[in-house]
């Protein structure tokens, strides 16, 4: 599990990464995004999980069916042309503005 904490006064965030079994770690990071300090936590909470109620859970079975579409969706091979003209397109693009920049001119 993650947890994020973003102090909007000094723009300072803080990310903790709880490992699940008593041990995690915290990132201290400047406002500029640079790691300042990194933690090592011990003593954390161990959270058993009781799986046999996870059915019961609206938003995990959100999840499960989102999840699914989404990897339905990625089989599809109709998508994996879409996403190979996509990058056949950015590399076209990439290969225009190369030419115009080496003539002088701007995109």
């Amino acid at each position: 599990m993650s947890y994020d904490d973003l102090n909007v006064q000094t723009g300072v965030r803080t990310q903790t990464v709880d490992h699940g079994d008593g041990t995690g770690t915290r990132t201290i990071y400047d406002p500029d995004g640079t790691v300042n300090t990194i933690e090592q936590l011990t003593g954390l909470p161990i959270v058993d999980i009781d799986t046999s109620h996870a059915s019961d859970d609206p938003l995990a079975a959100e999840v499960a069916r989102l999840s699914s579409l989404l990897e339905a969706v990625l089989a599809d091979p109709e998508i994996a042309k879409v996403s190979d003209l996509s990058a056949q397109l950015a590399a076209q693009n990439a290969t225009i503005e190369a030419l115009l920049n080496a003539l002088g001119g701007t995109p």
